[in-house]
């Protein structure tokens, strides 16, 4: 059995339904949504089954608002969800390519770093420790999971700062002009051992 929601609202073309939620967000009323369900269905809007779109009743839009008695959801809450982790990915998209911007050419493997180590931070700030040791309880592997995911990123940053750190050590000893060719060798030898 499918898990799809029913409801007159639920069966409505996904423009109207986006409609309807839009106005609900925007604090509509039960009347102001059926006015523009039955001002879509004057207009033509029909359901998937080719059938036009059904008006609901002021308990039909409760239902899709607030979910059934003794629901945990509703098909108001969910599309607030999926609006929210729509938002989310398109936040994290700006975010990578202001990183990838901010660190052009050879310094993408910095970016890429310093994205994981963001979403790592990210998914950590979301946990209370209440709530980190009650998983951790449940299933134990969990908090081995998350710092092996954290232990790499931090050892890549760090290789990654002491190369930087090298190759600025390596261009300051080919950029002076006050050094002899021996004793250019002996320094670089000195920097790459």
């Amino acid at each position: 059995m499918s898990n799809r929601r029913q409801g007159k609202i639920a069966r409505l073309p996904k423009q109207l339904r986006d409609a309807v939620c839009l106005a609900l967000r925007d604090g509509a009323d039960d009347r102001t949504v059926i006015k523009l369900i039955a001002a879509a269905r004057k207009n033509g809007a029909m359901q998937a089954d080719g059938r036009p779109v059904q008006i609901p009743n002021a308990v039909n839009v409760s239902k899709w608002v607030k979910g059934k008695p003794g629901a945990k959801s509703s098909g108001y809450k969910d599309w607030l969800h999926e609006q929210e982790r729509l938002d989310d990915m398109q936040r994290r998209r700006e975010f990578a390519v202001a990183i990838a911007k901010a660190n052009e050419g050879s310094q993408v493997h910095q970016a890429n770093l310093d994205l994981a180590a963001s979403q790592a931070l990210e998914f950590l700030n979301e946990f209370d420790i209440t709530g980190l040791i009650d998983a951790a309880k449940e299933k134990p592997g969990l908090y081995v999971e998350v710092v092996r995911t954290i232990a790499p990123i931090a050892d890549k940053a760090l290789n990654y700062q002491k190369f930087k750190r090298m190759v600025e050590e390596v261009r300051a000893v080919v950029e002076e002009p006050k050094i002899t060719p021996e004793e250019q060798r002996a320094r670089l030898r000195e920097i790459l051992k």
